[in-house]
């Protein structure tokens, strides 16, 4: 079985790296991360999505560096994500926060009578 797995993985190593390229090259991109277990350590399942593809990656760190590193550079493109702090690196002019996100805040504010 094991076998089997390192053979899938090798025919798909090339079409993997086209798709996480073209997330570097997208003019839009969505980002986010989600913890996971690999056996019986954590992991992060990070999702980028474009207009047109959405890859996973898995790093052992939720850090700038790994967002970074799926990025690219950030310069003159939109990057939506939440308000984690490892996204403020990104321009405030090329950043998109979530809007369930910010839906939520709204709420909350409504719920509370206001902004005080």
């Amino acid at each position: 079985m094991l076998a089997v797995s390192l053979q899938t993985a090798s025919v798909l190593e090339a079409p993997y790296a086209k798709l996480a390229a073209s997330v570097q090259q997208a003019s839009v991109v969505n980002l986010d991360e989600t913890s996971r277990r690999e056996n019986r350590d954590k992991a992060w399942l990070w999702t980028a999505l474009t207009h047109l593809v959405t890859v996973l990656f898995i790093a052992v760190r939720r850090t700038r560096e790994v967002a970074e590193s799926i990025l690219g550079d950030t310069a003159g493109r939109i990057v939506g994500s939440d308000r984690y702090s490892v996204y403020n690196s990104i321009p405030a002019e090329g950043r998109q926060v979530c809007w369930a996100h910010l839906r939520r805040d709204f709420q909350k504010m409504i719920d509370r009578g206001g902004l005080g």
